[in-house]
Parts: structure tokens; C-alpha cells; sequence
């Protein structure tokens, strides 16, 4: 396929699923709200803004560089898919640790047990997940957008299911760690079904490199995403829940008219 096709197709591809996402996101929002209550769904926003917080802390920008490394020496693919898996789990176990002891000495027990839910979404979010970066850096972005519609589908139907069973906040939020855990397997499985396969060969000055390269990337990313979701934390540290809510259903539609 030649390259402006491959461009098209791709570009193609992923404005499609992000409609559907868009429409996906909106019909949650639609449910929880009506759950919840709106101090309810205040409460839901502002923990789900941590994940945006937390998840680039589990990669330092890892993402980045892996994507461009692949694409640079496609024949190392098999060993930068390796060092993505030891590296992203490695940041990973720092993260939940950093966040598991922070919560204990900071929070009431109940927050802990929400603290570790989000953080859990947080390692494994779409922009986390390895198998994206890998079908970024071989250009087969049909792939990404497949799993962003398994990952929408998957959270879409918890939420109304745990909804039915008038399940609680936690729950709620776990929601999005059972879709987030189905779009990773289900990225691996299409992985090892195109006879991609890790191959871990452990290399310290790799690893080395690659963080050195990665971590101002991440910096970046971080600043960026903490400026992005600052003001829903300092909603809810000088006013309340609902305004929250409110604040948090005006930026998805707006985000979604200004996509459109």
C-alpha cells in the first residue's frame, strides 16, 4: 500500500472510532448522571480525573519513543516489544506503590480502596497499553481503533450492568479497569495471532537509553495533563461535587462539538 493511502486509511480509521468513542462517552455520561445525582456524578468526574493525572507517571513518555524506534528499525520490533513490557512494568509497580502508600497515610480507608481502583485504570489506559504503541509503530492503526471500540464497548456495558445491580462508586470506576484489562488482552491476542511476539533480551544500557530519551517527553506530557485537569481539582478543593458535575458535562460536550 503506498503511503497516502496508508495515511488515508488510518486517518480514516481513527476519526470513525473516536466518533463512536465521542457518542459512547456522551451515553455514560447520560447514565451515570441519572445514577448518581449530580454531586454523585461530581464525585465520579473528579476521580476520573486522576487517572489522566497518574497514567503518563507509569510511562515517562515510554510510549513515545517506542513508537518511534519501531518505526525507525522495524526488525527490532520483537525486542523493543520486550523492553516495553519490562520497562512500562516496571514504572508501573513504582506508580501503584507510590500511590498505594501515599492513599494509606493520606486517606480514609474507604478512599484508599477508590485510590487503588483509579490507579489501576491509570497503568493500563488506552494510551498505556502496549500493543497500541506497538500497532502505531507498523502504521496499522485499524488495530488501535478496534480496541478503542472493544475498550468503549466493553466500559459502556459494565456501567449499565453494575448501574442494574445498583452497585456503588467504586464499581463505577472499576468499570473502566475491566474494559481497560479486556482491550490489553485482546491487543496481545491479535499480536500473538500476526506473529508478533516479544523477545526479552535484557539490556541495561538499552534501558537506559530509552528512559534517558523518554523522560522529557513524559515531563511534558505530565505538565501538560495536570494543566488540563487542575481546574477539576481545584473545583472540588474550593467549591463542591456539584459543581464539579456541572463543569465536567460542559467540557465533554463542548470537547465533543469542537471534535465534530
Amino acid at each position: 500500500m503506498g503511503t497516502s493511502k496508508r495515511i488515508a486509511k488510518n486517518s480514516s480509521v481513527k476519526f470513525l472510532a473516536t466518533i463512536i468513542s465521542i457518542a459512547i462517552n456522551i451515553m455514560a455520561m447520560s447514565l451515570l448522571g441519572k445514577y448518581l445525582g449530580v454531586a454523585g456524578y461530581g464525585d465520579y468526574s473528579f476521580w476520573y480525573a486522576m487517572v489522566f493525572i497518574i497514567q503518563f507517571f507509569s510511562d515517562l513518555g515510554l510510549q513515545t519513543i517506542i513508537v518511534r524506534e519501531i518505526a525507525r528499525t522495524p526488525d527490532k520490533l520483537s525486542v523493543y516489544f520486550g523492553d516495553a513490557i519490562v520497562l512500562k512494568g516496571f514504572l508501573s509497580v513504582i506508580v501503584l506503590v507510590l500511590v498505594w502508600v501515599g492513599a494509606s497515610l493520606f486517606l480514609s480507608a474507604d478512599k484508599l480502596l477508590l485510590a487503588m481502583v483509579v490507579a489501576g485504570v491509570a497503568v493500563i489506559a488506552i494510551s498505556e497499553d502496549i500493543s497500541i504503541w506497538i500497532f502505531r509503530g507498523i502504521e496499522r492503526m485499524e488495530y488501535e481503533a478496534l480496541l478503542v471500540l472493544v475498550t468503549q464497548g466493553c466500559w459502556i456495558g459494565f456501567i449499565w450492568l453494575f448501574i442494574k445491580l445498583k452497585l456503588g462508586l467504586v464499581y463505577l470506576l472499576g468499570a473502566s479497569l475491566l474494559a481497560f484489562a479486556i482491550r490489553s488482552l485482546t491487543g496481545f491476542v491479535l499480536l500473538y495471532a500476526k506473529g508478533i511476539v516479544p523477545e526479552f533480551s535484557f539490556d541495561i544500557k538499552r534501558y537506559s537509553f530509552l528512559l534517558k530519551e523518554s523522560w522529557p517527553v513524559g515531563i511534558s506530557f505530565i505538565v501538560f495533563v495536570v494543566y488540563q485537569k487542575m481546574d477539576t481539582v481545584l473545583l472540588k478543593w474550593l467549591s463542591d461535587a456539584q459543581s464539579v458535575a456541572y463543569f465536567n458535562v460542559a467540557l465533554l460536550l463542548s470537547s465533543a462539538f469542537s471534535f465534530i
